[in-house]
């Protein structure tokens, strides 16, 4: 089974086992489910043009070699530029989408403004 990490962009720091509580070690963080982690961050709001709340990432033993002292002590720094990576596409990918569908766009009335 895959494991997967969430980062919270608001606190700086991973979520912790079962959701709770806040960490900066990646070893300590907890690990989830993709529907899981998937849920667990749609409850947040993400504001226009700020970066999500938080970011789903596959936990590093998953995804990266850890055969030796080097690979487990630069796992944490790459699966950071992972998550800086997710959360840049994930902004450009936002900005690229249209606020309101088209077909949805006739149906707004501008209250105190020009239809």
């Amino acid at each position: 089974m895959t494991n997967y990490l969430i980062w919270s962009n608001k606190q700086d720091a991973w979520r912790g086992p079962g959701g709770k509580a806040y960490t900066q070690d990646i070893w300590e963080a907890g690990r989830f489910s993709l529907n899981d982690a998937e849920a667990r961050c749609r409850i947040r709001a993400w504001e226009p043009h700020r970066p999500p709340p938080e970011v789903v990432v596959e936990a590093p033993e998953t995804h990266l070699p850890l055969d030796t002292f080097e690979e487990i002590e630069a796992a944490p720094e790459l699966t950071r530029r992972l998550v800086h990576e997710l959360t840049r596409v994930a902004m450009r990918e936002r900005s690229e989408q249209p606020v309101w569908p088209q077909d949805r766009a006739t149906d707004i009335t501008i209250v105190g403004g020009e239809p």
